[in-house]
Order: structure tokens, then sequence, then C-alpha cells
């Protein structure tokens, strides 16, 4: 417990001015390149959830045993750092590839289906699929770029490509939203017409949790996640196929997150790292949802594309904190 850890003085008001928490007890030695003993302190990087070891100082020589990061403070803001170059890795942004997100998304559907058996939805007729086929091949068509506006850091370039994804995103929404049955959920949920009983949502989040449980997950961590995708004015099969896919889709999150990508934004506040795992996100939707365009799935597809406009609009939110975005759209007027 690091509450029972003695912290010099130096130390707490080192911890204090970045606005970091301590993860480990603290050494202080002498380090290769260095020409004074100086303090390596444990602390966590909110962003990640890992401990990294950063150092009071800065060396002489030997700079090739140390790199100078970016972590994010428990006020979801990013502090410069200097660490070890190997302890670098671990809060290096990782921005999963299609390849990645492709063989975590089957790899989930084969360990859910061991548990549960995937209903069938009901068939939707009069859907414009090709409209949704090319909506996704223009998303993953333009995620290199996107993923590169990250990693240089240009954040015009990236708010000037999202916005257009986000107005096509819509139009193909808007086209789900005049088909059967997701008509009919949306109609009822104008007038306020529940049809999803309290014993539903009791036995579809038993299903939920049991599916979660099996794949060694705890359920609780991921009731927000239940609840967002709750609909109260679906029938109890619609529900239960859209939570069903969605305990997929975490549990392919978690496979990815084994191998250090990050899917969810833990904060609106601006942070390229969090951008960059909300690209991650859009990603594996946007795998998914060329599956349910081949399956002609209009449930799943709704799903995804509302939750790929959500997590679009939160980054572009983000993006919109930063003084040149709002420069650019004063100038532009957009």
């Amino acid at each position: 417990m690091t509450d029972a850890i003695e912290v010099p003085e130096e130390v707490k008001k080192f911890l204090q001015l970045l606005k970091l928490d301590l993860a480990g007890k603290p050494e202080y030695k002498r380090l290769p390149g260095f020409t004074y003993d100086t303090w390596i302190i444990p602390v966590y990087d909110v962003g990640t959830g890992e401990a990294v070891r950063i150092i009071k100082g800065h060396p002489v020589t030997a700079m090739h045993l140390y790199k100078i990061i970016r972590i994010t403070n428990k006020e979801h803001n990013t502090v410069t750092v200097l660490t070890f170059r190997k302890d670098f890795e671990k809060v290096e942004p990782k921005i999963p590839t299609v390849i990645d997100v492709r063989r975590a998304s089957e790899e989930a559907k084969k360990i859910v289906e061991k548990v549960r058996p995937m209903p069938k939805p009901k068939p939707a007729p009069k859907v414009n699929w090709a409209a949704i086929r090319g909506f996704a091949k223009y998303g993953l068509t333009s995620m290199p770029s996107w993923e590169r506006a990250v990693e240089t850091k240009r954040a015009t370039a990236l708010w000037s490509g999202l916005t257009v994804f986000k107005s096509k995103c819509e139009m193909v929404l808007k086209q789900l939203e005049a088909v059967e049955p997701i008509k009919e959920g949306l109609e009822r949920k104008a007038v306020g017409k529940r049809i999803l009983t309290d014993e539903d949502i009791r036995r579809l989040w038993e299903e939920f949790a049991r599916i979660l449980k099996e794949v060694g997950l705890e359920p609780e961590r991921f009731r927000d996640r239940f609840e967002a995708f709750l609909d109260p004015f679906a029938p109890y099969e619609d529900n239960l196929f859209i939570i069903t896919d969605e305990a997929k889709r975490i549990v392919a999150e978690e496979l990815l997150r084994q191998e250090r990508f990050r899917m969810v934004i833990p904060a609106k506040k601006f942070s390229w790292k969090y951008i960059g795992w909300g690209l991650g996100s859009i990603k594996l939707r946007l795998t998914d949802l060329e599956l349910a365009v081949k399956d002609k799935n209009a449930i799943t597809a709704y799903e995804l594309l509302r939750k790929i406009y959500e997590t679009t609009d939160t980054i572009l939110g983000m993006l919109e904190q930063l003084p040149e975005i709002r420069q650019f759209k004063r100038i532009t007027k957009l």
C-alpha cells in the first residue's frame, strides 16, 4: 500500500506539482549519465492505468537509456516527464491495425458463441446496404491518414477529416431510422411507450453478466455499457441480440487490451492518447459494421453506426478544445 510508504518532502512537492499519484516506493541513487544522486519515483499514468518510473532530473550523458514522454495526470492533463526507455513502451499510445481488430473480433465471436449462441435478428427489408457498405469502406480507407494526423499532431487535418466522416455517418443513420423495426422503436420512444419490463431488464442483465463471467470478466465493470445499449422501447428479443453483440465487442476490446491497445476514451478532456484510443474504437466498430452488412443485420448496423457517430462527436469535441481548431472554425465558418 502506498499509504504506508514514507515519502520525502521533496518527492511530495514534485508529485503535487505534476498532480501525479505515487505507485510504489521512491528510490534515491546515482543513475548512469547523471552527475548527482536523484529520485526514481513510480507513478500512475491515468491514461493507461500503468505504473511508470519517472526520474527527477536530467542526465548529462547516456540519453539512450532514457526517454522523455507524456503521461496523463489525475486531472487528465498531459505532463512531460523523464523515464527509462524500457518503461516507455508501457505508456506508448498504440492504435490497432485493421488486421488486429478483425482478428480480435473473430476470436471474441468464437468465445462468446461457446457461452451463448448469437440470437437471430428479424429481417429488415428495404435497407440500402450499398450505402452502409460504402460508408464502412470510406472510414477504413481514411483511417490511416487520421492515425498519421494523431502521430504528427495535426489537429486541423484530423478535425476536417472527422467532420466529413461524421456527416456521412449521420446520413446513413437517417436512412436506417426509416427502416422497420428501427422506425417502430423510434416512434415508441418519441411518445415514451416502453415495452421492456423490469423483469426483461433483469433477465437481460443476467445474460450479459453470464457471458462476461464465463470469459473471466467482472460484469459490474461494464454495467454502464449494458445500460447505454439497452433499449426500453424495443422488444426483448432485439435487446437480447444487442447486448449479446456488445458483450462480444467487450471481449474483443479486452483481447486487444492484453496487447496494450486501448479502445475506450476515459475522459472528454483533450489528449492525443485518448483520441488515438477513440480511433481504435471506431475502427473495431467499422470492421463489425462490414460483417453486419454481409449478414444484412439492420439492428447491429444501426447500433454500430450510432456508437461510431457518438465517438466521432466526442473526438471532435476534444479537438475543439484547442485554440487552433477554434480559430480554424471561425475563419472557415464551419
